[in-house]
């Protein structure tokens, strides 16, 4: 029973190694343009692939005003994403309707007096 917890264990940490390093992080600096074909969460960071193939993870965003309103739980396949080289917001377009996330921040802080 030891021996099969920690192989458990190393794989566990061998594939939460190799998801980091495959999916780089999307930053300020880079700029994205595409429509999610796969998508995945995991703690506050969302995975996604979009049509051209590209791999990467969004860090945390939240805006109060979507229901779910963290990021990595709001995307969805067959959205377009849209984010400009050194900006940090990020659009999504969704059946003709544009959401805005700002990546690291948290927007419309409903619940603070």
């Amino acid at each position: 029973m030891a021996v099969f917890t920690v192989i458990a264990m190393v794989l566990l940490v061998f594939g939460s190694h190799s998801k980091e390093t495959k999916y780089p992080l999307i930053g300020k600096r880079s700029s994205l343009q595409g429509r999610v074909i796969a998508t995945g969460a995991s703690q506050s960071v969302a995975y996604v692939e979009i049509d051209n193939g590209y791999e990467f993870k969004l860090p945390y965003a939240r805006n109060n005003l979507y229901t779910p309103f963290y990021l990595n739980r709001f995307i969805q396949v067959g959205d377009s994403l849209f984010k400009n080289q050194d900006s940090d917001t990020l659009a999504i377009i969704r059946n003709g309707d544009k959401f805005i996330f700002v990546l690291g921040e948290e927007l419309n802080d409903i619940f603070r007096p």
